[in-house]
């Protein structure tokens, strides 16, 4: 459409300035990549879901608080490359937001939470999550129960059933335990290519199916699963404080 061409036009020369100027930290740089990211972003209308969903999680770890919570949307990550960081700026695949000082990865294509962690923290002096560390619980069943109700009662924002999961008490550090539920009922199954070292020796014309590539390297086709996998940390006070959805990620392992 028009309206998109002259928004890629735009793109492609703040992108420009933007390589014209190296100095990430400068505030020349990052006012560019602001006007970026609010160029390249969806319309604010398609972010309400998210900016509700982040509060709802926020007011779901802290509550007893009756604060209002600011949602600030950073950037989003595009299609094209492994690692997001394509260039179809029309097709963002991660959105990134920031509120109370947690960090959020949300999939725009149905607005659920992916990823929270702590946000990105430029300097020493900069404010932390506040994390509840009240010596509330101590048994690893405890905190699964917790995760399990918390995961359940928010299932909306996380899009996860966690019911159909298979649990995986992970360890402990002090303060955090970390546990994982994995869905090995539905595992995200690719073929993928197999050349050279096999780990069990090197592919060569005796491998059934294998076949020559022009360079003359060996090559076999295997099939590659990965199960899909929510890894939580949770605090003694019975926090959540570090949530990781793969889903995004099965597609690149």
């Amino acid at each position: 459409s028009l309206q998109n061409s002259a928004k890629d036009k735009e793109v492609a020369e703040l992108l420009t300035t933007m390589s014209k100027n190296p100095n990430k930290g400068s505030q020349e740089y990052k006012e560019l990549r602001q006007k970026f990211c609010l160029l390249t972003a969806r319309p604010v209308k398609e972010r309400e879901k998210v900016v509700a969903n982040i509060k709802e999680f926020l007011h779901g770890i802290y509550p007893t608080s009756s604060k209002g919570f600011s949602v600030e949307f950073l950037c989003s990550r595009f299609a094209g490359k492994p690692d997001d960081s394509g260039t179809d700026y029309n097709n963002p695949t991660v959105e990134q937001y920031e509120a109370a000082n947690f960090s959020f990865d949300i999939d725009p294509k149905t607005n659920y939470i992916i990823g929270v962690g702590e946000a990105e923290r430029t300097k020493r002096t900069d404010p932390m999550p506040e994390y509840d560390y009240t010596p509330r619980y101590s048994k690893p069943e405890e905190l699964r129960q917790i995760t399990e109700k918390f995961l359940t009662d928010h299932q909306g924002i996380f899009g996860v059933d966690i019911s159909k999961m298979t649990y995986t008490f992970e360890g402990t550090k002090p303060g955090n335990f970390f546990m994982n539920w994995k869905d090995t009922k539905h595992p995200y199954t690719k073929e993928v290519e197999v050349c050279g070292n096999l780990g069990e020796g090197s592919v060569d014309s005796t491998y059934e199916g294998a076949y020559q590539r022009t360079d003359g390297t060996w090559c076999v086709k295997r099939q590659s699963s990965h199960d899909p996998q929510v890894d939580i940390t949770i605090t003694t006070g019975g926090q959540i404080i570090v949530y990781r959805n793969n889903i995004l990620d099965l597609p690149k392992l």
